[in-house]
């Protein structure tokens, strides 16, 4: 809004400025007043200069600032002006300079004072007033569900809920203004607010993402703070900056005692006294934060219009100076390991040690220093979202062995930080006692410092973390040489002492320690002779750093220098070996190019003719070798070779049936024999068979000439050129054309990799080597495309990874799979969730449409469990649960197990049909009712057990089909009354239903491909990050013609089991033809758009048609093909994932881009993940709904973004209609979001804004 809407003038200034014209005129002006989105000038030139859009407004701030603006108003010498993009940094960089340069007047002492009496007060009424309003509303809203009710326990819930809160209002009231009070005092007296971290010691609380019981508490306060912080960000800024200009304290104290977050935290606390239910704790929070809008909305402008501060009159620090590159590289830190990981999401500063005595080294360029804390840090998130399994036991070695003292996790808590020294000389004990790092090693430094009276900080303990896992990794690794891991473990205590410093070290790619680490494993890979005197060397270079008790990166860059030396010797002989192989391998070459040739200029000539025997061995068995060696020695056009073709060729036409008779021609004919002898004899000496050949030819030219008949006369057969065909079609022939030297194949067979050394100029022939540049393979092009065709052979794309970067990755994937794991399972019994089972249900379904085998479904039920539950307690329960769970487990190991729900456990008999199913889920029940449990008392308790049976038919849709029909049996079984009842699914009209309705959608989607009355829709896809507001992308759905407004086909049905692939192969296609049709007439409509996502079958991406469609239409077209984004799923992928991969590769060149959507459940591996070249990851709504009531969901979704941050991968959410979980989402970092169907528009109307 124009600052001359407001009531105080908040923002005085006085900037010269100046108005840009259509002419390129500047026109002096003055800014005497700003806001955040408005300007107001001091202008005396008249009216302003007419523009057909914004005006261009230039300022002199620390450097020029250019900015659009939108004319509002003029009045006198005064012009108001809206700026067109405001930007907070725009509105700091003004405030910042004008601060810099001076305002127009100050606050005096008394004013102050009053102000400072005003927001007392203001803060004191609210925080009385402020829990007396939730408290009648949230009886209200009691009130409201306990009517709604459907059950008399949900009912008399919501009633005592109501009643709690009536009792105990006072209670809470007073804790409430207690803690609003208690910051408030900090604020007057100047001291820093009272922190999370405080608070959680003094109530001995501690809280952790995945393993918390008040876990959805702190959600829920995360949730209602970000509501709060978006709702009052503008008005909370204002109301901040007064408090810091009345702030009594030091700068660093500087806080708002009516944030939102601390009153928000201050109901959190305070709540627990009402003791409410779970399900009533939602609803509190959300009334919480309706009553707070309004009231902070209130007492906020309260403020803001009685006090008057120029708000560019504070004591906020200034904005850095910028500091000269020459001398960056100097300054030290201000921290111990100030890349902390793994920060928990509670706004509480990590925990440091003091610095260290040394300079922080940073190593190579800013760009790589930046990635490797962003790398590390990712790292750390994903650390501090690994569930809570413990860590090793520490192994009492040496000095620690008299340590047995232990502290209580509150009592560590309250110890102070351990200093760099107090570390350092710890480390230093350890490593003169410990030849590696000790398992457990976190734990060791604990416990030794918690000895001492002292505690290890949050950062130091990841960083050592980090690193401990990362050295066992490496230790772990079949591909790290035996003899270098001694190596690694001399180094980890350098590396110990280098990470203490500088945590992100070993993420540098340009730091002199990882790149150590990466040269030892090459020099392990390459060497194979000689290996126990390298590793005495290499333990001579490391002495330096292992000897040494402090950090010092100089060290490493001398020992790398070193260790390159060593390395580049042994590179240099792999080469070395390798050109040697290509030239041997051309040299063969040339030889079988030359026999080759000569040979089929012998059988040309020779074709159809009678010879005598003794003329075709002479030609094929000596003079064959003659032209080969001329061919090759001295080429083809070179006077020898064609002296020695017009030879054999006159011999061989002396025996033409036209020269019978001729005698005359046995005088010219005889010498030419000669010549034949003497050439044959000079290259292999006068053999016998020269003689022989010799005299045979002139009795048979004699014979011949004189007009007899040839005694051993040879018909020679009609002859045909022999060639390397290398014009082949197909896959495999095109994946062949496309090597090159140095591409790395993969045998399948052997799993051996091998690199290309040579490959001939008709890419006919290819020689290959190992790693160390010894022969391995030898291929022929048809050959090689066969197996290319096949996948045995497949090219490598991604790069070589280096022993570290697999240790990394290998900790990465294993924190991925506890998580994933993690929310799979069932904490109770260990068996996979629901959710889960139905993921491996369908899949196990997709198998079964391919080798039509039996598959049966059990569902067995505990009977009464919630009366066992009321009447043995939830312990007694909960083993009946467990005692199932175990046993399912024992009977069926190799099995798909799940608890389905509070009661039910399913169970997937593959290849059993009905009969074997029955008989062995009977003989299964009569084994549990021989199960006893034990009650708290004593008591033995046999639960009853009851089954339903469904097997897959050709009445069964999909998973939840058949899920559908044993419960559907189950529920009949209950019914029966009888224990160990057992009942088969009998068909029902309900599942029918849904197999019929699949039916006709796959019925309709075949005629209207057939009829070509298929229509496209686009999906917005949104930024849920601002960074990506600019970025317009869609994710594209068919439409079927069915009635007004069409109908969209689901997923399930194109992509489903029972659906085919070839229809989903036809639908796929179609899609992209009519996407480019309209790409080609909508040329300007198509080039503000960034992306189209196009979901596509595996049958679709693999069948080679697509890519050459695609470059086809590039080619001949110039259509934008880079603004295809093809999304696959790991069920839709047809064969190995890396032949996927390799046709995933072939589109990427043309620019193309994927998605990998089902990301977290269990479809979508990080394997997956690693192994495709997919450029975003999609995740899965079934994380997304209950995000904000599921620890586990949270903690796999942040993981998945991490993950995706660590890979350079953007994130895209699945459409969700909860809105907490998108403000989740939001703070976790996701990138994009898929709009509901309800958003899709058709694609022929498409109506873009103005970019």
């Amino acid at each position: 809004m124009a600052v001359e809407l407001r009531k105080n003038k908040r923002f005085p200034s006085h900037l010269p400025a100046r108005i840009l014209s259509e002419e390129g005129e500047a026109i002096q002006c003055t800014v005497v007043n700003y806001s955040h989105s408005g300007i107001r000038l001091h202008w005396h030139h008249g009216v302003v200069p007419s523009s057909g859009g914004p005006l261009l407004l230039e300022i002199d701030l620390h450097e020029p600032a250019t900015l659009q603006v939108e004319f509002v108003y003029q009045k006198d010498d005064f012009l108001g002006l809206r700026i067109h993009e405001p930007t907070d940094q725009l509105f700091l960089e003004i405030q910042d300079y004008t601060q810099r340069h001076g305002v127009s007047r100050e606050v005096t002492d008394a004013e102050a004072e009053n102000y400072r009496q005003l927001m007392v007060d203001e803060t004191a009424m609210l925080s009385e007033a402020m829990p007396g309003r939730w408290a009648s509303a949230f009886v209200e809203e009691t009130g409201i569900h306990a009517d709604r009710s459907r059950t008399t326990d949900e009912h008399q819930q919501w009633m005592e809920a109501a009643q709690n809160v009536r009792v105990l209002r006072a209670d809470f009231m007073q804790e409430f203004a207690r803690r609003i009070r208690l910051q408030l005092e900090r604020w007057s007296r100047g001291e820093a607010k009272k922190t999370e971290e405080e608070t959680r010691s003094e109530t001995i609380i501690t809280l952790s993402l995945v393993h918390q019981k008040d876990f959805e508490d702190w959600l829920r306060t995360k949730v209602t703070i970000s509501h709060l912080q978006a709702h009052l960000a503008r008005r909370e800024f204002e109301v901040k900056q007064y408090f810091h200009a009345m702030f009594s304290g030091p700068e660093s104290n500087r806080f708002n005692p009516l944030d939102p977050v601390l009153v928000t935290e201050a109901f959190r606390d305070s709540i627990h006294i009402l003791q409410l239910p779970r399900p009533c704790r939602e609803i509190a929070f959300a009334v919480f934060e309706r009553i707070a809008l309004e009231m902070l909305t209130a007492t906020y402008q309260v403020i803001t219009d009685r006090v008057d501060i120029p708000l560019t009159f504070l004591y906020r620090r200034n904005l850095p100076e910028p500091v000269p590159a020459q001398t960056a590289h100097t300054q030290a830190p201000e921290t111990l390991n100030t890349a902390a990981a793994g920060a928990e999401p509670a706004s509480r500063p990590a925990e440091t040690a003091e610095p260290p005595d040394n300079l922080l080294y940073w190593p190579g360029t800013p760009k790589a220093r930046e990635q490797a804390e962003r790398t590390y840090s990712s790292l750390g998130q994903l650390l501090s979202l690994r569930p809570l399994t413990g860590h090793p036991a520490p192994v009492q070695t040496g000095r620690l062995s008299d340590h047995d003292g232990q502290t209580s996790p509150v009592s560590q808590a309250l110890l102070p930080l351990a200093s760099a020294s107090d570390i350092l000389g710890l480390v230093n004990d350890l490593a003169r006692d410990n030849d590696g790092l000790p398992m457990g090693l976190r734990a060791v430094m604990e416990m030794v410092l918690t000895q001492r009276g002292l505690r290890l900080p949050e950062d130091t303990a990841n960083a050592v973390d980090t690193l401990e896992q990362i050295t066992r990794n490496l230790l772990d690794n079949p591909e790290l040489a035996d003899f270098i891991k001694p190596c690694i473990r001399e180094m980890s205590w350098p590396l110990l002492r280098l990470i203490l410093n500088d945590a992100a070290a070993l993420f540098n790619p340009e730091h002199p320690a990882r790149i150590m680490i990466t040269v030892l494993g090459q020099l392990g890979r390459l060497t194979l002779v000689g290996q126990s005197q390298l590793q005495l060397e290499l333990s001579r270079l490391l002495l330096p750093l292992t000897s040494s008790e402090v950090s010092d990166p100089a060290l490493f860059e001398e020992v790398l220098e070193q260790l390159r030396y060593l390395l580049d010797n042994a590179e240099r002989r792999v080469r070395q070996n390798t050109e040697r192989v290509a030239q041997a391998a051309e040299g063969e070459y040339q030889i079988h190019r030359a026999r080759q040739n000569v040979q089929n200029m012998l059988g040309l000539d020779t074709s159809a003719k009678t010879l005598p025997q003794s003329v075709v061995d002479w030609l094929y068995e000596g003079w064959q070798q003659i032209l080969s060696i001329h061919w090759l020695r001295d080429g083809p056009d070179s006077e020898r070779f064609q002296s020695a073709v017009t030879l054999y060729r006159d011999i061989i036409d002396v025996f033409d049936p036209e020269n019978r008779g001729q005698s005359r021609l046995l005088q010219s004919f005889i010498p030419l024999a000669e010549q034949a002898r003497v050439e044959l004899d000079d290259l292999n000496g006068p053999l016998p068979e020269h003689q022989k050949w010799y005299r045979s030819m002139l009795t048979s030219a004699g014979m011949h000439l004189s007009g007899g008949q040839l005694a051993e006369a040879v018909e020679m057969q009609s002859y045909k050129a022999v060639v390397d065909d290398t014009s082949g079609a197909g896959k495999g022939a095109r994946r062949v054309r496309a090597l090159n030297t140095g591409d790395r194949l993969q045998i399948r067979d052997t799993g051996q990799v091998v690199s290309i050394a040579w490959i001939a100029d008709d890419h006919s022939r290819l020689a290959c080597v190992n790693h160390t540049g010894m022969r391995m393979h030898d291929f022929r092009f048809d050959e090689l495309a066969k197996l290319m065709e096949t996948d045995d052979v497949r090219r490598l794309f991604e790069q070589e990874e280096s022993t570290l970067d697999q240790s990394i990755d290998s900790l990465v994937q294993q924190i991925y799979s506890d998580l994933s794991r993690q929310a799979n399972t069932d904490p109770l019994t260990g068996l996979i969730n629901r959710q889960h089972f139905l993921h491996l249900l369908s899949a196990a379904l997709q198998e079964h449409n391919r080798n039509r085998r039996p598959l049966s479904l059990v569902l067995f039920d505990i009977h009464q469990l919630r009366v066992i539950n009321q009447s043995y307690g939830l312990r007694t329960g909960d083993d009946c649960l467990k005692a199932v769970a175990n046993e399912l487990l024992a009977e069926y190991p190799g099995c798909l197990c799940s608890r389905i729900s509070d009661s039910a456990f399913a169970l997937l008999l593959p290849d059993q049909d009905t009969e074997l199913a029955e008989s062995s889920a009977r003989q299964f029940l009569k084994q549990m009712n021989q199960v006893p449990v034990k009650t708290a008392g004593g008591l033995e308790i046999h639960p009853e057990i009851r089954a339903g049976l469904a097997t897959l038919t050709a009445d069964t849709a999909d998973a939840v089909d058949l899920l559908e029909q044993a419960q559907l049996a189950c529920q009949e079984a209950t019914s029966s009354g009888q224990s160990g009842a057992l009942v088969r699914y009998q068909f029902q009209q309900s599942p029918r239903h849904r197999y019929r309705e699949y039916s006709e959608w796959r019925e309709r989607l075949d005629r209207a491909l057939q009829s070509d009355s298929l229509s496209l829709l686009l999906i917005p896809v949104k930024p849920v990050q601002l960074r990506h507001k600019a970025l317009r992308q869609y994710e594209v759905i068919c439409q079927l013609p069915d009635g007004p407004g069409g109908r969209i086909p689901p997923d399930e049905v194109r992509y489903s089991n029972s659906g085919g692939f070839m229809q989903a192969y036809e639908a796929d296609r179609w899609v992209v033809r009519q996407l480019v049709k309209w790409m080609l007439h909508n040329r300007e409509a198509a080039a503000v758009i960034r992306r189209f996502i196009i979901r596509i079958s595996g049958l679709c991406l693999t069948d080679g048609n697509l890519s050459g469609y695609l470059r086809q239409q590039l080619e001949e077209h110039d259509i934008e093909v880079n603004k295809f984004c093809f999304e696959l799923d790991e069920s839709g992928i047809r064969g190995e994932l890396n032949a996927t991969a390799e046709h995933m590769h072939e589109l990427r060149s043309l620019g193309c881009q994927f998605v990998l959507s089902e990301f977290g459940t269990g479809q979508a591996s990080y394997r997956t993940l690693k192994t495709l070249p997919v450029d975003m990851v999609k995740i899965d709504r079934n994380l997304i709904d209950d995000l904000h009531t599921s620890s586990a969901d949270y903690a796999l979704v942040k993981s998945i973004q991490e993950i995706a941050r660590f890979m350079a991968k953007k994130t895209i959410a699945e459409y969700t209609d909860n809105d907490i979980a998108w403000d989740i989402l939001r703070g976790i970092g996701v990138d994009f979001s898929s709009g509901s169907r309800d958003s899709a528009v058709p694609l022929d109307g498409l109506e873009l804004p103005p970019a």
